[in-house]
């Protein structure tokens, strides 16, 4: 019980630290134009070098199912009603606000990304987020 307490006092503060920044962290503004499966189903079968050509930009919206943090950038996992997909955010190209933003995101957490296709060097789709 402690530890629940403990999980919700942190999550309250950082909503406080957004709104306190001019975030708020229960907007409903961000309208995603794809779903997950759309996005799978047309490009997973793809070739890096396909997915290289394509200047294609997907808006997509999820929850946070997992997130791994490499310092400047981050991989994370996002799901919608259809799926789930890899997101890849590099600080260097949301900038530092938003980077340090995101960083105050918490798995489940639901989020709006806007990016581009790439394969990872393990061969996984991934949004390579822009905004």
């Amino acid at each position: 019980m402690k530890e629940e307490s403990q999980l919700v006092l942190q999550r309250i503060r950082k909503t406080e630290d957004l709104r306190g920044e001019g975030i708020d962290p229960f907007t409903n503004k961000f309208k995603a134009v794809h779903v997950v499966q759309e996005v799978l189903d047309a490009f997973q079968k793809k070739s890096s070098e396909d997915l290289d050509k394509t200047e294609k930009v997907f808006s997509l919206a999820g929850r946070l199912m997992s997130i791994r943090n490499f310092g400047k950038s981050v991989f994370v996992h996002i799901q919608d009603r259809t799926g789930k997909i890899q997101a890849y955010i590099r600080k260097d190209i949301v900038g530092n606000d938003n980077f340090r933003i995101f960083k105050k995101f918490d798995i489940g957490d639901f989020i709006g990304i806007i990016g581009t296709l790439f394969r990872t060097n393990s061969g996984e789709l991934t949004i390579m987020v822009k905004k």
